[in-house]
């Protein structure tokens, strides 16, 4: 019995110890706030899912980061781009990366991924083969946004949810870019 009491009061020694030195060791949060409030000087014109930019550009329609370098989209999904010097006088070209699994190609073989800015269409795309595929098209210089450009995009016929997957499911996007002509 007095062995065990030398224990507990060991341990309550030992945990008072353990609780004074982090308490010593603490920091405090510190945030950092950006004084820039244009959001447009925070974006970019070309990144990769994985990339923080993506983060910020990914304006609704795309699901968590997955294998650290790809996203699911749902049905429409919107990205916001900063618009590329030149591109308000000469025009731009926009691309976008994904991949179309073999299982939404079996579901959905007539796949097709349009894009719009300010709710004009600049472009439709069809695809019959799983894979890597990149959809690409021009925005006149009437649609660049002087600061940033936001693109819409729209999957008419997605892979429904499922038993095991709750999501709509469109394509794996992997990359975005918005070059000047």
């Amino acid at each position: 019995m007095a062995i065990e009491s030398a224990r507990l009061r060991a341990c309550a020694i030992l945990a008072v110890s353990l609780t004074a030195v982090s308490a010593c060791h603490r920091q405090e949060r510190v945030y950092i706030e950006d004084d820039d409030t244009d959001s447009a000087s925070t974006l970019v014109s070309s990144f990769k899912m994985y990339e923080p930019a993506a983060s910020r550009q990914l304006m609704g329609g795309f699901y968590d980061l997955e294998a650290n370098s790809w996203r699911w989209t749902a049905r429409d999904f919107v990205i916001d781009f900063k618009t590329p010097p030149l591109a308000a006088t000469r025009g731009a070209t926009l691309s976008f990366s994904f991949v179309i699994p073999d299982v939404v190609i079996r579901k959905v073989p007539a796949f097709q991924l349009a894009a719009a800015v300010h709710g004009r269409q600049i472009g439709v795309q069809n695809y019959t083969a799983a894979g890597p595929q990149t959809f690409t098209a021009a925005i006149p210089r009437e649609l660049c946004g002087p600061a940033e450009t936001v693109v819409d995009f729209h999957i008419p016929k997605v892979m429904p949810p499922s038993d095991s997957d709750k999501r709509e499911l469109g394509v794996i996007a992997t990359a975005a870019a918005l070059r000047a002509e």
